[in-house]
Formats: structure tokens, sequence, C-alpha cells
């Protein structure tokens, strides 16, 4: 299976969220994923900063105002 680990990136280091996503959605300021198991995990005011399909992570960051 080709899932995915997803971090947050806080004070330029990356933090793991996720350990297996299986979906990324994203609407406006909200970024919703899908986990393995069903769980689904909703953060406002971030967006996408990296996307690494060769190594399976996704980056998420704070979106500034």
């Amino acid at each position: 299976m080709c899932l995915s680990k997803v971090y947050i990136e806080k004070e330029g280091k990356k933090e793991l969220l996720i350990e297996e996503a299986a979906k990324v959605k994203i609407e406006e300021n909200l970024v919703e994923i899908l986990e393995l198991l069903g769980d689904v995990k909703r953060l406002e005011g971030y967006k996408i900063k990296e996307i690494d399909f060769l190594n399976h992570f996704v980056i998420l960051g704070k979106i500034k105002k």
C-alpha cells in the first residue's frame, strides 16, 4: 500500500501528525485527512507546503495572516 505520513511544520521543524494517511483533501483554509482506519482529522488555517510522492510524506504549514 502507498500511504503517507503527514507532518506539521512548526518553527522550522517537522512534527509527525499522522502515521498512515490514506487521503488528504483541501478546501479553502481547511485540510481534511483520512487515516487508514477511517478516522478523520480536520485542521483549520493550514496549507500544503510539500508533497513527496517518492518518500510518501506531506508537510503542512500554518497559513500566515
